[in-house]
């Protein structure tokens, strides 16, 4: 069974965030499964500055695809 390999998250404009950071998103994603911190284009999250008051994230599936 793999891993997820790429994490979503946002970032402000202009920003680009370090491949440490990026290392450090995708593990959190594969130990604990989507939230704000790190999510995927199945599970995505709005915008910090957009989210609604009464957001549910979904289960954690750690092999979505499977």
């Amino acid at each position: 069974m793999g891993r997820i390999y790429f994490a979503l998250w946002w970032v402000e404009a202009g920003h680009i965030p370090s491949v440490t950071k990026a290392k450090q998103r995708l593990n959190h994603l594969n130990e604990h499964g989507v939230s704000h911190w790190a999510f995927n284009f199945k599970y995505p999250f709005p915008s910090p500055d957009q989210v609604p008051e009464e957001f549910a994230p979904p289960p954690f599936d750690s092999y979505p695809a499977l």
